[in-house]
């Protein structure tokens, strides 16, 4: 099951690393044609995107997770059928609410720039991602990953085609932006033919509404989690400006690489793992593991992320207005981590099925990151917004841990975690130090030394021993892969 497991993990990282790689090449593109202020709107459109399908999906992503029949295919024709019925119905009268609060919106947000037409653009680009993102979430349900590399590589690639062509070569500015997210989202209605084998027209009516109890509440936590974003943005635009959000949103790009390494390849394997599981009891030393796994890879990413930010930050922008932004980095990194180990800390709420609870525990982050934002965002900037968002990701973890705990309790040995935290944030500040202090190639000597010396010390000390075996043969059958390949050859 492991040894699937990185098999898995691998090939969804190659899919979700190669397209925020992809996007990132925009990332130089952007900073070169978009004022900052532009950047920061591009960053609140992009939430609205993700707002937009949160609801619009009514959380049936989720509640097909939960109630998949891996052994029983009419069983899924229904329960998939019934709920694309119901969300592209409701996704197309959200279209038209959302087109319909444009003004307000656009007031709130400082977003008057956007004409009307664009708007138009907008509201049916977020309506076309709808069916293709479910179409995604299914593949990593079947276990499909060499599927849902291609599909996504193939419309992330196609995206990136058109940007660039709008913005950089007929230089449209947000408008060209617009016209990319447009058609982009329209091709992506063609991979409703990949899973053409679940739509049969059938509404069932029971199997739809326990699908709709158990993944509603999961939306509460994606929606949450871009009203953190949201918020932010919102008191640093009212307490600064829209150039400080647009500054504020490049650290949060870079900051969530982290994500891409560790929560969204480790979700894709994990959440239909343990739904898969017929005694999810029986299979601790599994939950462990990957709880061993995350946090090993986060680690070593929030090293490499701060360590050379500054530095590529330099390479892909010349604005001075961006030559802080290394400085916010480390603050955002170690956030998302807390918030990324929410997930396999609170495996309880998984294997029991327990969903209710978390809109409460979302509700409760949100309002501590507003109060933490009126607080800090006037005093500190953007510096004080990512301090309140750590927190809110922190409480988050918290609770979930110790809820997880009590439906099942797993000994993850939290004192490990947390020592080894303290050796991360400590070589943390040590860039700090050596940043103001010492040459370049100093400087970079002693981080390529911290950043051995940190993986030394997770292989041997922290991982356990069937953890490097099973590392070690993933490695060997691959190597052996290449060599037949280059045999073949």
């Amino acid at each position: 099951m492991e040894n699937n497991t990185v098999v898995n993990y691998s090939l969804y990282s190659f899919g979700d690393i190669f397209t925020k790689a992809s996007s990132f090449f925009l990332i130089p593109v952007y900073l070169h044609f978009l004022s900052p202020a532009d950047y920061g709107i591009l960053s609140i459109i992009l939430i609205f995107q993700g707002i937009f399908y949160i609801l619009g999906s009514l959380g049936l992503d989720s509640g097909i997770w939960g109630y998949f029949d891996f052994e029983n295919n009419n069983t899924n024709i229904s329960l998939i059928s019934s709920s694309f019925i119901v969300i592209i119905t409701f996704s197309f009268i959200l279209t038209i609410i959302f087109y319909l609060l444009t003004n307000k919106l656009a007031n709130i947000f400082s977003l008057d720039i956007i004409s009307n037409n664009d708007f138009i653009l907008l509201a049916f680009s977020f309506f076309m991602d709808i069916p293709g993102n479910s179409v995604l979430s299914i593949f990593k349900l079947k276990k499909l990953a060499k599927t849902y590399v291609i599909w996504n590589l193939s419309f992330s690639l196609f995206r990136i085609f058109l940007l660039i062509i709008f913005v950089a070569i007929l230089k449209l500015g947000l408008h060209g932006i617009i016209l990319g997210l447009f058609f982009s989202s329209l091709i992506r209605i063609f991979s409703l033919i990949s899973i053409r084998e679940y739509f049969a027209f059938i509404f069932n009516l029971h199997l739809l509404k326990k699908a709709f109890f158990y993944g509603f509440p999961f939306v509460f936590d994606s929606l949450f989690f871009l009203l953190f974003g949201l918020s932010d943005r919102y008191f640093i635009n009212h307490f600064i400006s829209m150039s400080k959000v647009g500054i504020y949103n490049l650290g949060i790009q870079f900051s969530s690489v982290l994500l891409i390494f560790t929560l969204n390849p480790f979700q894709s394997v994990y959440t239909p793992t343990v739904y898969s599981f017929k005694s999810p009891e029986n299979n601790n030393e599994y939950f462990k593991a990957y709880f061993r796994y995350f946090i090993s890879i986060s680690m070593i990413v929030i090293l490499l992320i701060s360590f050379f930010s500054k530095d590529v930050i330099q390479l892909i922008s010349h604005k001075s207005a961006y030559s802080e932004v290394y400085k916010l980095i480390p603050i955002l990194l170690v956030g998302y981590f807390f918030f990324g180990l929410s997930l396999p800390a609170s495996v309880g709420w998984l294997i029991r099925r327990k969903s209710k609870g978390l809109p409460i525990i979302m509700l409760i982050a949100l309002i501590i990151d507003i109060l933490a934002n009126l607080i800090f965002t006037p005093q500190y900037g953007i510096y004080g917004a990512a301090i309140s968002i750590g927190i809110s990701y922190f409480v988050i973890f918290s609770i979930k841990y110790y809820l997880g705990q009590k439906y099942y309790k797993i000994n993850f040995n939290l004192n490990n975690l947390f020592g080894l935290l303290f050796i991360v944030i400590s070589f943390l500040v040590v860039d700090i130090i050596i940043e103001i202090y010492l040459t370049l190639y100093l400087a970079l000597l002693i981080k390529i030394f911290l950043i051995i010396t940190v993986t030394y010390f997770i292989y041997y000390k922290y991982l356990h021993n069937a953890d490097r075996a099973n590392i070690t043969k993933h490695i060997q059958n691959i190597y052996s892969k290449l060599n037949l390949a280059i045999l073949r050859k």
